[in-house]
């Protein structure tokens, strides 16, 4: 074989001596054939191959076969599950994918011509990367598992801990009931005692007090001089008040033990007001003040109520009224406010010069 100085080619067959003229070369139609010849520098022989999962960094080595010029062959692949379209046309006789994940993949690689011409078949390798086990079904199924076990074992401890907090409450609840109930008890018992106390101390002074009561009555008869009946008459007006003392504290240990009653019998009104002038008119001399009386000329003679009670709310503002006014003077007033055929509306009023409540 011989090149001229006009690069024709020369070749000698049995033929005779043949003149190869590249200038008059024209296109072939035929397509290049393509191969992948190695994979991860081995020897592609089955087409087909799994990679464990420590090993996802793939290389392809293809080449391709043309007999007019090998040289001129462009190649473009693809890897399937990776790729999204097929690459451009180089002449890049390779391809590397790094850390592929678990998946099968397809390699794909196709040749083109110096004519342009592109193959119909491209070569193809098939290979899958082989899950780590903690990327498995099973595994995630197993940590599932496990997840719902603990859940459900925490939820059982949760809830058996909140049963034994409510027991526990229940129980201090219980306690404490108990205890608010013997506390109860004892202050009843309490209550109950002091009443029956303050009872029997009623009733042991009302019985001498009602015998100098008597005593004053007898005396009062035995005929005194008007100095004498005064100062007999105040003995009979403070044994009252004691008596109308004594009546409160009854009536104090009947409203413990919520016995208390009004009472609806007749009384005369103006004999309690006359009553309290009486009572008041000799500590009202020893301090120098004077008591004024203003009853309402439209008082009757006679009206049911309950005259302990009106005593000794009368008694207490008096008392009080006398006890801190130092000079001048305090009014006992009594007024009709209100009156119907079976009702009459009373106001009592206390009047003093004193510092007041």
């Amino acid at each position: 074989m011989i090149v001229d100085s006009e690069n024709n080619l020369w070749i000698g067959t049995v033929d005779g001596l043949c003149k190869y003229n590249p200038k008059e070369d024209i296109s072939s139609p035929s397509a290049p054939i393509v191969h992948i010849e190695s994979v991860n520098n081995q020897d592609n022989l089955l087409g087909k191959q799994d990679f464990e999962y420590g090993h996802n960094s793939i290389s392809f080595d293809f080449v391709g076969l043309w007999y007019k010029d090998e040289k001129s062959i462009n190649y473009s692949y693809i890897l399937e599950g990776y790729d999204k379209s097929w690459g451009a046309f180089s002449k890049r006789a390779f391809a590397n994918y790094t850390n592929l994940e678990p998946g099968k993949y397809n390699f794909k690689v196709k040749a083109k011509s110096g004519d342009g011409v592109v193959s119909t078949n491209p070569s193809t390798f098939e290979f899958k990367i082989i899950p780590p086990f903690w990327k498995t079904i099973w595994f995630s199924f197993m940590v599932l598992v496990v997840a719902g076990f603990l859940l459900w074992t925490f939820v059982k401890w949760y809830v058996k801990s909140l049963e034994n907090e409510k027991i526990l409450l229940e129980q201090k609840v219980s306690d404490r009931t108990l205890e608010l109930e013997k506390a109860r008890v004892t202050a009843e018992n309490a209550v109950k005692v002091k009443s029956k106390f303050l009872a029997n101390m009623s009733h042991e002074i009302r019985t001498p007090m009602n015998g100098i009561l008597g005593m004053n009555h007898l005396l009062l008869d035995s005929g005194l001089n008007s100095e004498q009946k005064e100062l007999s008459n105040f003995i009979t007006s403070s044994a009252d008040s004691l008596l109308y003392l004594i009546n409160d504290i009854l009536d104090f240990s009947k409203l413990e033990s919520d016995n208390l009653k009004i009472e609806n019998i007749a009384f005369s009104l103006l004999g309690i007001f006359h009553d309290m002038s009486t009572t008041f008119a000799h500590k009202c001399r020893e301090k120098n003040i004077t008591l004024f009386r203003e009853p309402d000329f439209r008082i009757k003679e006679e009206y049911k109520g309950d005259p302990y009670r009106i005593r000794q709310i009368l008694l207490n503002l008096l008392s009080n009224a006398i006890k801190f006014t130092e000079e001048g003077d305090v009014t006992l007033k009594i007024q009709i406010i209100g009156e119907t055929q079976s009702h009459t509306e009373i106001k009592f009023t206390v009047i003093d010069t004193g510092i007041g409540v």
